[in-house]
């Protein structure tokens, strides 16, 4: 029997500076996950494995609010955006172990302006970082985050789409003050020179999928999905749905198009479009009136389409509109992603109970038959009453990205989780201060008070530390048959530095 134990320790304990060690992929043609949904087609499905993520989390860091999905690059670094202090937007790179790399805040532009990042960033093959705020400028940064450009669209601009040429695509809100303009496409150089904006009926434009024929096909809130010659700009078609909002679109290998509707009370269906704007079919949900989709569809290898509902399901719909499954889930449901081995995940808000309105956070897997592989709560460090999951990404070594919304009475705050699989240490003796390094699991610190060292997001056999007096902290670690020892550890004069104990949530034991 082994006996798996997941806990914080905070304890008194000095110094060794770490140098972060990040594996290279050979295969550096592509990001793992550089944009929103993670292609241009709004697919949702990488490339990587995901059959071994245990769904435990690794390591988890406080971000500020985050809306919009994380974006990872060659290197591993995770791109986030979120609601930055005041009115400003903060952009955050991330190394692979949850270390911050860079923050850069981006104050507002006008003196009314709100520059908070809501949505997703993207990233070109040359490893150049893109942004919009909410203030409507589209910003581009170095992968050290320095601004290399910026330019306003306007509005609050959703989230970014990136072709094979490098070429930004964007949706933006409709213009009120000072000069009235309805809700607009773009496509931006990636020299931030703007190649034309294509301007709807709608209140607001989505982020817009890139088809392989040379078609922006995007969704707004006027009833169309709208397909636009990425060459210069010019209307297609545009197809006329039964309801208002018409969500982001994802497209299939085949072209087809597909897109649900999300409104209120209205006659919602998931929609397949052939490429010349035909209807293919359409598909009702159970409960119509709470809304199809508000995000793409993500589609399967097999062609499987999965999304979630305004009702709080998950739905498996086949290729020919034929409904496999559905589960579930909560509120707000985030859209799906797909690992390579077929695993689908979806977030969503719950309530704890009819009676207690605090609103969970849950992380779901599921498997390509409905079945359930595991689930997570999502934690905040403090109380609070609701939270909202962003959407997510996932990386090379199958860990699943995603971003929190959480809020109480008293502010607004969230996290950047990494969920995943915690990696086999085996037995590990910190024999004093000196033993502390990264070899042994420190991921940083050098043992103070104010920067204790740290030991996070480990499967250990067995962890023995001693005859130290310096600080550390043990996060989100693994420990089997009571592999966790602490002894002759020495307290200082200061009370306030004398080592202590500290659980972060509760013990679980898991028995295997």
């Amino acid at each position: 029997m082994r006996i798996y134990v997941t806990l914080l320790v905070v304890i008194t304990m000095l110094s060794v500076s770490f140098a972060e060690t990040i594996e290279k992929d050979e295969n550096t043609s592509s990001h793992p996950w550089p944009m929103f949904c993670h292609d241009v087609q709004h697919t949702g499905r990488s490339e990587y494995d995901t059959s071994t993520n245990e769904g435990k989390i690794k390591w988890k860091i406080n971000t500020g609010v985050i809306m919009g999905s994380p974006v990872i690059a060659n290197d591993g670094t995770i791109y986030v955006g979120g609601l930055g202090p005041i009115k400003n937007g903060t952009l955050y790179a991330i190394n692979p172990n949850g270390t911050i790399k860079w923050i850069k805040n981006i104050p507002p532009k006008t003196k009314y302006g709100f520059s908070h990042i809501r949505t997703s960033p993207a990233i070109g093959e040359d490893g150049t970082i893109y942004v919009g705020t909410w203030e409507g400028y589209l910003y581009a940064f170095t992968p050290d985050g320095e601004e290399k450009w910026k330019i306003s669209l306007g509005n609050w601009i959703n989230d970014l789409s990136l072709d094979e040429n490098g070429t930004i695509y964007a949706g933006i809100f409709s213009i009120s003050y000072p000069n009235p303009s309805p809700a607009k496409f773009f496509a931006v150089f990636p020299n931030g020179t703007i190649k034309w904006n294509f301007t709807t009926e709608a209140t607001v434009a989505w982020s817009p999928a890139i088809g392989k024929d040379g078609i922006l096909y995007g969704g707004a809130t006027d009833s169309y999905l709208y397909a636009v010659y990425v060459s210069n700009g010019n209307l297609k078609w545009r197809y006329k749905t039964k309801a208002t909002r018409v969500s982001s679109p994802s497209i299939g290998e085949d072209g087809i198009i597909y897109f649900g509707t999300d409104q209120w009370w209205g006659n919602n269906r998931l929609y397949a479009l052939y490429p010349n704007g035909t209807l293919k079919w359409d598909f009702k949900p159970d409960n119509e009136v709470y809304g199809a989709t508000s995000y793409p569809p993500a589609i399967a290898e097999d062609g499987t389409l999965y999304f979630g509902t305004g009702e709080g399901r998950i739905y498996a719909v086949d290729k020919d509109g034929n409904k496999k499954w559905h589960k579930h889930v909560g509120q707000y449901p985030t859209p799906p992603v797909i690992g390579a081995d077929g695993t689908i995940y979806i977030a969503a808000t719950k309530k704890v109970s009819p009676t207690y309105p605090r609103e969970d956070g849950y992380l779901y897997a599921f498997n390509p038959n409905g079945t359930i592989k595991w689930r997570i709560m999502l934690h905040s460090d403090i109380p609070y009453d609701y939270c909202y999951p962003s959407p997510m990404a996932i990386g090379r070594d199958g860990t699943i990205y995603i971003g929190t919304w959480f809020g109480s009475e008293k502010g607004d705050w969230g996290y950047l989780y990494a969920i995943g699989t915690r990696e086999e240490k085996g037995e590990i003796i910190i024999n004093g201060n000196d033993d502390f390094t990264k070899e042994n699991g420190v991921i940083e610190g050098n043992g103070s008070r104010e920067n204790p060292f740290l030991i996070r997001g480990w499967n250990f056999s067995k962890l023995i530390i001693k005859n130290t007096d310096a600080y550390f902290i043990i996060e989100y670690c693994d420990f089997c048959d009571k592999g966790l020892t602490i002894k002759k550890c020495k307290k200082r004069r200061d009370k306030e530095m004398r080592y202590f104990f500290m659980l972060k949530w509760r013990l679980s034991h898991k028995l295997q």
